[in-house]
């Protein structure tokens, strides 16, 4: 919101909409709607990962100073102890890696030392061509000593589909219009 004008960017891995201004004075119902839509919407619509919870219930009465504070791992709740890794991009990979330990365990004494109950999750938005390509290789360098063994890998489900970013394209996208679109498929490694 500038210059009495609203302007919405959709984002994803694999594009970026930019859809015309609505100028405030000229569309006051449907810069309000707009306005209310993002306020209260389910927000998995606004591309939120529903397996990451940002202010889980037991946090409310004692803020945290992670944003992010619980992540599902199949099923099984993993508390947050530090974000290793971040990506700054908004087309691309988007890779987010975790510190993370079963909800529940305890944490080593001054958060130094690492033991059995410990774990890296990569949360990541790999090309659908190269899903299976990025796991072989965790797979066979498992041995080399300093690299992390893949436990695990799966793509994050969204309405009983994995979710990818054609899934989040408006209706009336036309992939022959743009020929360098590449589908990313949302992992956890």
């Amino acid at each position: 919101m500038a210059h009495r004008q609203l302007q919405v960017h959709l984002f994803n891995c694999s594009s970026i909409v930019i859809l015309p201004p609505i100028y405030f004075n000229a569309s006051v119902s449907e810069t309000c709607q707009i306005i209310y839509t993002f306020a209260y919407t389910n927000k998995t619509i606004l591309g939120f990962d529903p397996t990451i919870n940002l202010f889980p219930s037991q946090l409310i009465q004692q803020p945290s100073p992670l944003l992010i504070s619980t992540i599902k791992v199949n099923g099984a709740i993993h508390d947050t102890i530090s974000i290793l890794w971040t990506s700054h991009r908004f087309v691309g990979h988007c890779t987010n890696i975790f510190h993370v330990r079963p909800h529940g365990v305890p944490r080593c004494p001054n958060n130094q030392l690492l033991d059995k109950y410990d774990y890296a999750i990569k949360d990541v938005w790999l090309e659908e061509n190269l899903v299976d390509y990025k796991c072989s290789i965790l797979e066979h360098i498992t041995d080399i000593e300093g690299v992390p063994k893949l436990v695990k890998a799966w793509s994050i489900q969204y309405n009983g589909k994995d979710d990818t970013t054609l899934c989040q394209q408006p209706s009336q996208w036309d992939l022959k219009l743009t020929p360098r679109y590449v589908t990313h498929v949302h992992r956890h490694l």
